[in-house]
């Protein structure tokens, strides 16, 4: 990869001295002159930069004003190592951040082959140039620049300045965090982490007391992340060092880890897919909502039948399934007898004195319709996208059922709602 470019994007007002100071001193490879053409009938800065003769004037110590040859002839710089881009109206913010994109596509074309460090200085030009130079670095993660040095009036910087380099770092975070807090609102925990990452690699654009507090976030969004992906051990890695953030869900999820060696029911994993389900539909995502729905009924009836009756319904032992139903269960190639979800409750219901297949069997019909629509979905066995209407019927009946199931079991649901907010964050951005 080839050697960073310095890259010089410079506002040109009224005077030339402080352009050609931040331009020596900076020792840019290419600089971009952002100047006032004056054809909306404001004054051209153009003929500054590379007029003929002198057109630079600049005002001495004794009020006398002295004209100066253009900036590019004080600076000796050649055609191929700057570009001028006029702006027609120097008061119209829209148009001037209009040409800065335009700018900025140039740079990308022009150093495609690197990765430039872009230094923006706003000393000259109009308080709208200005004003949209930083406003557009800010954006666009260039560094912002400015002159400073002695004045003798309130019009503009003179001779004896020097470009300095503008603290940003906790604007550029702000900005940030007003995304990432948009982000962790909707539940997008992993496009909330890309952000902190990216932060955390430069930590030139961080306050030093800030980046413990990048690291807790990230270390968050990375763990709800991963548990919304049902990786539940790396979410425990992310979660456990906060606790005192994450407490309720931690104990939640410790149990949920901890029911592989569990000898009871861990219907915390039911629970767990209803909140997933809702998050889903929180994002517009409903067919995925209505899929875990589905899981969510599915795994209620292959637990009971696992830890009450001793029957994996991936691979059936006829023997401990009451004779009833034993005729409509039959094996596949492979010799195995494996039931699905509408069977796993017929035999839930086949048992006498079973509280969920007569649960079931109470709410069969109401249940299958809602079933069905679920098998219709583009993600099941049909071709139909899953609006927000047939979700919520869905989801209604489902989350019904199993709720009932909850109360029958004398299970009581300890999982609350993910954060829709991180702690610590600036007030303005904190969730209501």
């Amino acid at each position: 990869m080839a050697e960073a470019k310095k890259v010089h994007v410079l506002t040109v007002g009224g005077s030339c001295k402080p352009i050609v100071n931040a331009i020596r001193i900076t020792e840019p490879d290419f600089v971009y002159f952002i100047c006032s053409s004056g054809s909306s009938g404001s004054i051209s800065s153009k003929s500054m930069v590379d007029g003929s003769g002198s057109p630079c004037r600049e005002q001495e110590k004794d009020g006398s004003v002295r004209a100066a040859p253009s900036i590019v002839a004080q600076l000796g710089l050649e055609p191929e190592k700057y570009q001028i881009v006029e702006i027609a109206d120097p008061d119209d913010f829209e148009e001037c951040h209009e040409k800065l994109s335009r700018l900025k596509e140039d740079i990308e074309n022009r150093f495609s082959d690197s990765y430039p460090e872009v230094i923006a200085n706003y000393t000259g030009g109009t308080k709208t140039m200005s004003a949209a130079l930083v406003a557009f670095s800010l954006s666009n993660n260039w560094e912002v620049q400015c002159n400073v040095g002695p004045r003798r009036d309130l019009e503009k910087v003179r001779s004896g300045d020097m470009p300095m380099f503008v603290g940003v770092s906790r604007i550029r975070l702000y900005q940030n965090l007003q995304i990432v807090a948009s982000l962790v609102e909707g539940y997008h925990y992993g496009e909330a982490a890309e952000i902190f990452e990216h932060l955390i690699k430069d930590f030139r654009y961080v306050p030093r007391d800030d980046r413990e507090k990048l690291i807790k976030w990230r270390s968050l969004c990375l763990g709800f992340s991963e548990w919304d992906y049902f990786h539940h051990e790396q979410a425990l890695t992310y979660l456990e060092p906060y606790g005192s953030f994450t407490g309720q869900w931690l104990a939640f999820l410790k149990r949920l880890t901890g029911a592989k060696n569990s000898k009871k029911p861990p219907y915390e994993e039911v629970e767990d897919l209803l909140m997933n389900a809702e998050r889903r539909a929180a994002q517009k995502r409903f067919d995925d909502a209505v899929a875990r729905l589905y899981r969510a009924v599915e795994r209620l009836a292959q637990i009971r039948l696992e830890f009450e009756h001793e029957i994996n319904t991936s691979d059936v032992d006829l023997n401990r399934v009451p004779e009833s139903i034993r005729g409509s269960l039959i094996s596949d190639e492979d010799g195995k007898v494996k039931i699905g979800l509408k069977q796993a409750y017929e035999v839930l219901a086949a048992f006498e004195n079973e509280p969920i297949g007569k649960l079931y069997q109470n709410r069969e019909k109401k249940l299958t319709n809602a079933l069905k629509k679920r098998n219709f979905s583009i993600l099941a066995h049909g071709n139909e996208p899953i609006n927000e209407a047939t979700y919520s019927e869905v989801s209604e009946e489902i989350v019904s059922f199993i709720e009932k199931a909850f109360d029958v079991l004398k299970y009581k649901r300890r999982l609350q709602q993910f954060p829709k907010t991180l702690p610590d964050l600036p007030h303005g951005l904190r969730s209501k």
